[in-house]
């Protein structure tokens, strides 16, 4: 029902109080019963009860271990896809807000999910994994409104963003009203710790992440075989979509972009394609990421329409080198920074310059984070069985006017790193088209 005095919409109603009626939404229930089941829908992949335990065990063990009463975590759209985004939302929630909403997540009460738009509470309600729904444009009021609840206010306050990545937390607006309204509470960035406790991946998870790398290997052949002079960027980019989402998958985003390769103009793929039109001597550049909301594969390629020409022979050959150099070397045990040494693969030797890097990918960008030359570090996380990883080999010119890039997605495992793919971006041959 819609509450006037809130502006904002809830369910349940009792004696006991306007938020009385809520049904729990209990982790670890004395009485066995059942979790929330969801209506079943193509955005996001359902887990086990065992794993949203875990997940929220895990987090409100790290709260504690910090002294927080209670999190905020932040989600909001991000980049051009067809993925909502919001990854840190998602994760112990099953559903992003349209435009951007919270969970907000007591150390002990059950969790609150804060959507915007007041009339997607329905849809909220049905897809999300939380109980307690709560949807109004006045976000900041309503999450004040569930903290009042608890009893007293809380001393601190863990914010989390949409993701560290992006390098923003949480609105300003947003922040400047949270310490209004509250005080005597000290609030903190939690980002950091709480993205980098969820970076290795369950066993469920990595179901998941293997299905990413099937969908993107499908969509990445299906624009193999559409890659021809005539075709335009835009219209590649396009039917990668529908081929993605008719394998009921997702894309955060989906690089297109080609370039004579006799006179380059380009070392990296368009986020958004152009209408350019692909002729004989072109090459293809790509980014595509796909699979079953959230849990993506990802592919770095290249392709030749027609014979390469001695400069993207050699920058191809380089890159080559340098990405299966990577999966030789890294090792479980080993921090990110360890594999620096590999990364420039003989490219200044040769004239060209490497751009070659090592970046964490965990349902969007994540850390670590590395490239040729070490001018990209973020955190020296140590590389631990489950942690999903992208593997780029990344050769320019000096200039930086062309270049050649291929990788993929990899896992570490007890014994190195495993590609989740099956398509051969390293292989020569099968970049040229005729």
């Amino acid at each position: 029902m819609f509450d006037p005095l809130s502006r904002s919409f809830h369910r349940g109603e009792s004696e006991g109080g306007p938020h009385a009626g809520f049904k729990a939404f209990r982790f670890w229930n004395p009485e066995g019963a059942p979790l929330k089941t969801p209506v079943a829908n193509d955005w996001w992949p359902r887990f086990s009860d065992q794993e949203y335990e875990r997940r929220y065990a895990n987090v409100r063990s790290a709260m504690s271990e910090r002294g927080l009463d209670a999190l905020l975590i932040y989600g909001g759209s991000i980049y051009f896809g067809t993925d909502p985004g919001a990854p840190n939302l998602v994760y112990l929630t099953g559903y992003a807000p349209a435009c951007h909403g919270y969970l907000l997540l007591p150390l002990e009460e059950e969790p609150t999910l804060l959507v915007y738009v007041p009339g997607h509470l329905k849809n909220a309600i049905e897809m999300s994994l939380v109980e307690d729904v709560r949807a109004g444009n006045d976000l900041i009021g309503n999450a004040f409104r569930r903290f009042s609840e608890l009893g007293t206010l809380p001393e601190q306050v863990g914010y989390v963003g949409n993701f560290g990545f992006a390098r923003v937390t949480i609105p300003y607006e947003h922040h400047q009203e949270l310490t209004t309204r509250m005080p005597d509470t000290k609030f903190e960035d939690a980002t950091a710790w709480y993205e980098r406790d969820r970076l290795v991946k369950s066993g469920e998870e990595l179901v998941q992440m293997r299905e990413g790398g099937r969908m993107t290997d499908q969509a990445h052949m299906l624009l193999r075989e559409r890659a021809r002079p005539g075709i335009t960027d835009v219209s590649l980019q396009m039917a990668v979509v529908n081929d993605v989402h008719k394998l009921s998958g997702r894309l955060p985003f989906s690089h297109v972009g080609s370039t004579s390769m006799r006179a380059s103009e380009a070392f990296y793929p368009s986020f958004y394609a152009t209408n350019r039109v692909i002729q004989r001597g072109d090459v293809v550049l790509t980014e595509l990421a796909a699979g079953p909301g959230g849990y993506f594969g990802k592919i770095y390629g290249t392709l030749a329409i027609g014979e390469p020409t001695p400069a993207y022979q050699t920058m191809f050959e380089l890159a080559s080198g340098i990405y299966k150099a990577i999966y030789d070397y890294a090792k479980p045990g080993m921090t990110i920074r360890d594999v620096e040494a590999v990364l420039d693969g003989g490219a200044a030797a040769r004239g060209f310059h490497s751009l070659s890097y090592i970046s964490g990918w965990s349902t969007y960008n994540t850390p670590p984070s590395i490239k040729a030359h070490g001018d990209h570090v973020q955190q020296l996380i140590e590389l631990a069985p489950g942690l999903c990883l992208n593997i780029a080999g990344w050769v320019v010119d000096n200039e930086r006017r062309c270049g050649v890039w291929l990788g993929d997605t990899a896992v570490v495992t007890e014994h190195g790193l495993e590609s989740l793919h099956s398509y051969p971006v390293a292989d020569l041959e099968h970049v040229i088209l005729e």
